[in-house]
């Protein structure tokens, strides 16, 4: 019945094939890797990472945004230093000017692979109001949890953004300070 699914032409019962493969298949690896449907390719690329964590360096290069913001999800959480590196310039790229579903993924994840080099840009596309409202959520919610620690006097600055939703997720940020006895 699997190799059925996995046949069908329907993406949707392909997806769920790929959930049922064990997660170190190699029919996982090629579904997640030519599988013409993008939701296909995530569903196998998130069953599988763990187990084979080449998927999802592999799935970075993706002509897919989606597949591409999912394998950022998948990373293992070490990665080589030279990989690293190009993960983090890419994060910067796709800030900078990438679409939407990497706009987002990005703001998650540059503050953990690289906090050092995450406060201008973060800071730049949640002012930037031309940008996606749910990236620039994302960028406040980054700012707020880095490590180190963004200033409070810099968080308390984004209370003059346009939007409702941003000016919100600084107010939350800022109660969760005051909470733990920042002044």
């Amino acid at each position: 019945h699997l190799d059925a699914l996995l046949g069908s032409p329907d993406a949707g019962l392909r997806a769920v094939a790929a959930t049922l493969l064990p997660a170190g298949a190699p029919q996982l690896s090629r579904l997640v890797q030519s599988d013409p449907a993008a939701s296909v390719r995530i569903a196998g690329l998130r069953h599988g990472a763990q187990a084979q964590p080449d998927l999802a360096i592999a799935a970075l290069q993706d002509d897919d945004p989606s597949v591409q913001a999912a394998a950022l999800d998948c990373l293992p959480e070490t990665l080589d230093p030279a990989l690293l590196t190009c993960v983090v310039d890419n994060l910067l790229a796709w800030i900078d000017q990438g679409p939407p579903a990497l706009i987002k993924a990005s703001a998650h994840h540059l503050p953990r692979r690289a906090p050092d080099r995450a406060l201008t840009p973060l800071v730049t596309l949640v002012r930037d109001t031309r940008r996606p409202l749910d990236a620039r959520i994302t960028a406040t919610h980054g700012l707020a949890t880095m490590e180190p620690a963004v200033k409070t006097a810099e968080l308390a600055d984004l209370l003059n953004n346009p939007a409702q939703q941003v000016r919100t997720a600084v107010l939350v940020a800022l109660r969760e300070r005051a909470k733990a006895g920042d002044d």
